[in-house]
């Protein structure tokens, strides 16, 4: 009894070193990193580039200006099941880590040497909080500094924002191809809906893109988008998101549409006026980024009637 007594004490005794060694060694990384990195408040008061809307006096959508097309939609207005695509194929632990899935790190880790020496493709163990550091925050760059500076923010991440809040964040923000900066500009620029028109094929398709976005796009690779797609599905239903019947979507086909045109107006002039006026107000930062709303005084009725007017007046003329 005495002997197992003592080989227990020896392994916890390694096993305390081992926890003091690892607590040192992060408490360095912390000392190190941290000055360089974001503050709480620069965390907290982040906004991304939002597109500015220009509409008529009644209400349709006349000019929109952007670098980046994004329209941001609140996590409450983003529909549950396209919530549970995006958690299945990128961050199923979501809401059970810290900003941080060691778990998974470890997976990847041991499944990244058999694929290495396989030629397969090498996975990642980044977090949706960790996708949302690197997307908002830092670079690109590949190296472990960087790697870290996204593991202590995402911890940060964490601690400031609500789990609901990050995936807004994600959601909004993250490109999926097609000049898409999140997921309603996608909806719209892949199939011309809004967000709440998506069914099951659609919703999964999009969970598919973050990865890879431009090697998954149906008219370039239909067979990989497809099988791309199908594998979403079947984490949706791993995840106990949807039910075996809703598998039956991975025999449909996927259609892209093309997006109808937002200038449901001509009036070029007048939107060039509106544009040229609203950069002399509020400046290209405003204009570009900010996602101003606009309402202008132009009647899309009148308007027709002005242009059929015009061009029988030249035409007679």
């Amino acid at each position: 009894m005495s002997k197992y007594f003592k080989i227990l004490k020896i392994f916890l005794i390694l096993l305390s070193l081992n926890l003091v060694l690892i607590g040192v060694f992060g408490l360095s990384l912390l000392w190190k990193y941290s000055p360089d990195l974001p503050s709480y408040d620069d965390l907290k008061n982040y906004n991304p580039p939002l597109s500015t809307r220009v509409y008529t006096s009644d209400g349709r959508l006349l000019d929109s200006y952007f670098i980046e097309e994004r329209l941001f939609v609140p996590i409450e207005r983003i529909p549950k099941k396209l919530i549970h695509a995006f958690i299945s194929a990128e961050d199923k632990n979501f809401y059970n880590h810290f900003g941080i899935d060691f778990i998974a790190i470890v997976k990847a880790s041991v499944k990244n040497i058999f694929n290495y020496y396989s030629g397969k493709r090498l996975l990642g163990a980044s977090t949706i909080t960790q996708q949302v550091v690197k997307n908002l925050l830092l670079t690109n760059e590949v190296s472990f500094e960087r790697k870290i500076k996204e593991m202590i923010l995402a911890i940060r991440l964490e601690i400031i924002f609500s789990k609901n809040k990050i995936l807004e964040l994600y959601l909004n923000d993250i490109y999926l191809g097609y000049g898409s900066y999140g997921v309603a500009a996608a909806s719209l620029n892949y199939f011309n809906k809004s967000l709440i028109e998506l069914d099951l094929v659609e919703i999964s398709y999009l969970a598919a893109l973050p990865k890879a976005p431009n090697n998954y796009h149906p008219k370039d690779d239909y067979d990989q988008a497809i099988n791309r797609r199908n594998w979403v599905l079947d984490q949706m239903y791993l995840n106990n998101h949807i039910n075996k019947e809703d598998l039956i979507a991975k025999k449909f086909p996927l259609v892209v549409s093309n997006r109808t045109s937002i200038e449901e107006t001509r009036a070029e002039y007048f939107r060039e006026e509106v544009r040229k006026e609203l950069k002399n107000l509020y400046g290209d930062k405003s204009l570009y980024k900010e996602g101003l709303i606009v309402k202008t005084t132009i009647d899309t009725f009148l308007q027709s009637i002005a242009d059929e007017s015009l061009i029988d007046g030249l035409t007679n003329y």
